[in-house]
């Protein structure tokens, strides 16, 4: 019983449903407890709860503003923009539109690399709204020319079916700091992944 009141301090917000975070749904003792955060249902699940993951993307249409989810929790493009520092090197999964992507030139690069800027905005509203550069490119060595040729091609093909801002994206990678300005980026190894597309 100890056990179960120090989980259930822990959620802060006992019985109540939070809906800026992004996570799972977990059911005590036949009481469920809503939208959890990682810390939160890892305390439930201490003490007995089952739990399921609410996936972030559901419901979530073109023309809906994007936004990140890191930890767990979801996190407006501009919270990362203004203090880059807190989110560095996190994993995270980010929500937007892009225009365009600009691929550096493969006889230049190891693999390949594809730049763009995701905003939060979709269709003529992308430049007025918050940008966060994202930039795609392999991390690891190991990959072989043939298997870095198939990613290529892949990303190249999501890139154009996804763009001018007429999709609902997400990338899934890592938040980075430039070394030479301090300015956020978030690198991925993959391209865009269609979530949906203007009607």
């Amino acid at each position: 019983m100890k056990k179960l009141a120090v989980a259930l301090l822990s959620l802060g917000f006992v019985g109540f449903g939070v809906s800026a975070h992004a996570g799972s749904n977990c059911t005590l003792n036949g009481e469920v407890f809503y939208e959890l955060n990682a810390g939160q249902e890892s305390a439930l699940k201490s003490v007995g709860a089952t739990c399921q993951t609410e996936k972030v993307s559901e419901n979530y249409k073109f023309g809906d503003e994007g936004f990140a989810v890191v930890d767990g929790e979801r996190v407006e493009l501009i919270d990362i923009l203004a203090s880059p520092d807190d989110y560095y090197q996190k994993e995270v999964e980010v929500y937007g539109y892009f225009w365009r992507e600009h691929e550096t030139d493969p006889n230049r690069v190891w693999g390949y690399r594809f730049d763009l800027k995701l905003s939060n905005l979709s269709g003529y509203n992308w430049l007025n709204g918050d940008q966060i550069d994202i930039v795609v490119a392999p991390n690891k060595s190991e990959d072989s020319p043939k298997d870095l040729n198939k990613m290529r091609a892949s990303a190249f093909k999501a890139f154009r079916k996804t763009n001018k801002a007429k999709s609902l994206v997400k990338f899934t990678g890592t938040i980075g700091l430039y070394s030479n300005t301090g300015g956020v980026y978030i690198s991925s190894k993959y391209g865009p992944e269609l979530v949906d597309k203007k009607g």
